[in-house]
């Protein structure tokens, strides 16, 4: 599949056109706070506001996304483990949790876009729904990472018990095998990470949202980092899609 071909593909998905959209949302943003160059200025204006225009256009999209999560959370509530289908319960039980916590932050993310452009409540309210949507965006994105992080050590103790059979293997076919189960860990700890890097990178600009290290730590956490950081996260899942 030729660049062109996996691009229109990527931009056909509704996910695909989203990630783009965060990549112009981050990075104007980055750029703003990073470069300080006067003659740049002008641009910068520009760019920013092209990248808060895509950033409400990404909220509207994301209007009843709720229900996707709730729907979701169902499932995985019905879903019935056998001999041909073992549940891990740790990863459903947090999967539930994760996707609870993003249910309600697309719910005050939906009430604060329609507090801002005045469809409900007053404009004023509004920076209160975006605090608590960034809340439980970080809540739901610290869990995650408990579960990637997981899914990376069994991942890589998997790997270990492959590499120990190596010496022992007594045919080329068994051989062969063994190499070929290698190279698929490899490709799934690569996707982990990538998985790992996208969280890392949306902690800081849900860390920012919810103005928890002012009120806790008393501190005030970077712009250019926090930005940087949602702009890396929309690259690899751009990169991921592509």
């Amino acid at each position: 599949m030729s660049s062109i071909d996996r691009y229109v593909r990527m931009i056909n998905q509704y996910e695909g056109r989203d990630k783009l959209t965060k990549v112009i949302v981050y990075g104007g943003r980055f750029l703003n706070s990073a470069v300080i160059l006067k003659k740049y200025q002008e641009k910068l204006i520009k760019l920013k506001g092209l990248s808060e225009a895509c950033a409400d256009t990404r909220r509207f999209c994301r209007l009843f996304k709720s229900l996707s999560e709730i729907n979701y959370i169902v499932k995985l509530i019905k879903l019935q483990s056998n001999e041909s289908n073992k549940i891990d319960e740790f990863n459903r039980l947090f999967s539930i949790l994760i996707r609870s916590f993003y249910a309600m932050y697309y719910l005050f993310d939906n009430i604060y876009i329609l507090q801002k452009c005045k469809f409900i409540g007053d404009k004023g309210n509004s920076k209160d729904s975006f605090q608590k949507a960034m809340n439980f965006w970080f809540i739901g994105l610290v869990l995650r990472l408990v579960l990637q992080l997981r899914s990376l050590l069994r991942i890589h103790y998997s790997e270990i018990k492959v590499r120990q059979k190596l010496p022992y293997l007594k045919n080329e076919q068994e051989n062969i095998e063994a190499q070929e189960e290698l190279q698929k860990i490899k490709k799934q700890k690569v996707e982990n990470f990538l998985w790992l890097l996208r969280t890392c990178g949306d902690m800081l600009v849900s860390f920012k949202g919810s103005e928890l290290a002012i009120k806790l730590l008393k501190i005030q956490v970077n712009d250019t980092v926090t930005w940087f950081g949602g702009l890396l996260s929309a690259i690899l899942a751009c990169y991921q899609l592509y």
